[in-house]
């Protein structure tokens, strides 16, 4: 389908949609913090813009004051253009990348409910850095101790790519952590040189270092061959976390 009769199509399918308020689903891959987001794109667009922006392949989206409030780019480049993406979002306005149908039969409600990338986060944003946060949670794994082989359960923080072990938790954390049964005390390592909280095996007291607990527990857990439980803990901010 030709960009032009895409655009002009899409229009009148987003007019009808507004007009009847019927919501309409968007699913995206975040930029920002790596998660996936499902939200509402007219919860907030109440018109489409007479005029154009400076781009003929986009479409305005307005508020109900009439300020663009998101604006949906058609470009046949499948690759996620984040530098256009950080510009409108510099302005407050969500950029909505898609690309047209290969063909009429493409069902163009589908292209716009899966775009390419999305300009934008669901989740809260820092009120240190402005940033978008990344959620938190904590991951208790039933495990055996590499020493004895005896069952443990084994408690890791997952903050999307940051695995920290019990000597980075919070006192509510550990708190946590030991009401699920997990055994976590001052432990010496050699490796290291100096002694820290980790988690212990009940049955020989030895410890699970933070090198292997990555490796050897949590990813066995996300592989499907450890059985675990998850407990969100909110969000964090990797930004300000690791400039501290």
């Amino acid at each position: 389908m030709p960009a032009a009769s895409f655009k002009k199509t899409l229009i009148g399918l987003l007019d009808d949609y507004i007009q009847k308020q019927v919501p309409l689903a968007v699913s995206w891959e975040c930029i920002y913090c790596g998660g996936r987001h499902t939200g509402n794109l007219f919860k907030k667009v109440r018109s489409v813009a007479d005029g154009t922006t400076d781009h003929k392949d986009e479409i305005p989206l307005q508020d109900e004051t009439g300020q663009t409030f998101a604006v949906i780019g058609i470009s046949k480049n499948k690759k996620p253009n984040t530098e256009i993406a950080n510009t409108y979002r510099d302005q407050r306005i969500i950029y909505l990348q898609i690309c047209p149908p290969l063909n009429g039969n493409d069902n163009i409600l589908e292209t716009i409910s899966k775009p390419k990338l999305v300009g934008t986060c669901l989740n809260p944003k820092c009120k240190t850095c402005g940033g978008f946060q990344h959620e938190k949670s904590m991951v208790i794994i039933d495990s055996a101790c590499w020493k004895c082989g005896g069952a443990m359960k084994v408690a890791v923080l997952d903050c999307q790519g940051h695995h920290p072990g019990p000597d980075g938790f919070t006192a509510d954390e550990l708190g946590l952590a030991r009401s699920k049964g997990v055994l976590i005390q001052d432990n010496y390592s050699k490796t290291v040189g100096h002694s820290y909280l980790s988690n212990t095996c009940p049955s020989c007291n030895m410890l699970t270092g933070d090198h292997f607990l990555f490796t050897d527990h949590f990813c066995e857990a996300m592989y499907g061959n450890l059985t675990y439980e998850r407990f969100p803990l909110g969000y964090f901010c990797e930004v300000c976390h690791w400039n501290s």
